[in-house]
């Protein structure tokens, strides 16, 4: 089972913590789900820089520290990537679009739609459209067994 996951569970490893997520979160995923592969779309690494970017802009937050944290998930070789301007990623991204605000997410939805079984996220809009008709119908031609889930439901 693959698993993409969203940019939250990984702003740690660029040094911004969040509450209630733990900095191990990927140690612990891959050693208790041993059948389950974990991706990220490549989107994510520049949302994790553009997080970042604002904390180092304003010095609560070391460069150095975001570099090794972006460099570390890129040579992570358990981890895999997915390119974010694939044609079927942007094709499904754009079918996205009416339900999400942010681009990005839809990438990163679309990402996992396409190239996955599972979207790990606590966005609770992306949640949302799980109740959606045009959602289920988009899934049901696409991926029917795909799931948005978050990592209480694990």
């Amino acid at each position: 089972m693959k698993a993409v996951v969203d940019t939250t569970y990984l702003l740690h490893v660029v040094g911004i913590s969040v509450e209630k997520l733990s900095t191990k979160f990927l140690e612990i995923l891959q050693s208790t789900n041993r059948d389950l592969e974990v991706a990220i779309c490549e989107i994510t690494l520049f949302e994790l820089v553009a997080k970042a970017a604002k904390r180092v802009a304003f010095e609560s937050l070391e460069r150095e520290r975001v570099l090794r944290g972006i460099e570390s998930l890129r040579r992570d070789d358990s981890i895999s990537k997915i390119e974010a301007y694939d044609y079927r990623v942007v094709s499904t991204s754009l079918k996205l679009r009416p339900f999400l605000p942010d681009f990005i997410d839809c990438l990163i939805l679309a990402s996992a739609i396409e190239y996955a079984d599972i979207l790990l996220t606590e966005d609770e809009l992306i949640h949302d459209l799980k109740r959606k008709k045009e959602f289920k119908e988009l899934l049901a031609a696409t991926n029917p067994s795909f799931k948005v889930q978050s990592i209480s439901d694990l």
